[in-house]
């Protein structure tokens, strides 16, 4: 009996999760719910757009800006996602590559440097999915592992998805 009702709780989760996938983009439900603090903050200036994460508008006016940024002298110092970027030399050691646009029309995100670490921060926070990684982001490229392990969404998640399916054999 016990394994039928297991059976019956895994096919309502799938049912559940096959209706969401045809309303809602999934990926971008789950990068959004799950990705949890940890950011991209080593930044490498590409020479060619196409070789872009990301392309940036530095503006002239902090009024117009995305994101207030404070360029930190220790990879260290980029804590969080707040602003503190840390300017590598090589490609291969930053986590995120960005092009400077000369218009603002071709930028993804439009930033403005501020000289005060206080001042950093974002003005647009929608424009900040440019700067997190995702859970998944250890199966796309498995040389770089992440430790998600101490961090307290990391619980909730493996609970969750333990949990799911139960709650959904109730409500069905």
């Amino acid at each position: 009996m016990y394994c039928y009702e297991l059976w019956w709780c895994a096919y309502l989760y799938k049912r559940c999760v096959l209706r969401l996938k045809s309303i809602f983009q999934w990926d971008e439900i789950f990068y959004a719910a799950f990705a949890i603090n940890v950011f991209w903050s080593k930044i490498y200036s590409v020479d060619y757009s196409s070789q872009a994460d990301v392309k940036v508008y530095v503006v002239d006016y902090e009024s117009q800006c995305d994101l207030k940024v404070y360029k930190v002298d220790y990879s260290s110092q980029t804590d969080g996602n707040e602003g503190f970027w840390y300017f590598v030399d090589y490609a291969s050691k930053a986590d995120k590559k960005v092009y400077f646009v000369e218009y603002e029309s071709q930028s993804d995100l439009k930033i403005y440097f501020v000289k005060y670490k206080l001042q950093a921060g974002w003005k647009n926070k929608s424009k900040n999915i440019y700067f997190i990684k995702p859970l998944a982001y250890h199966h796309q490229y498995p040389s770089r592992i992440l430790d998600c392990g101490n961090h307290p969404l990391f619980f909730f998640v493996s609970f969750a998805k333990n949990f799911i399916p139960l709650l959904f054999s109730l409500v069905f």
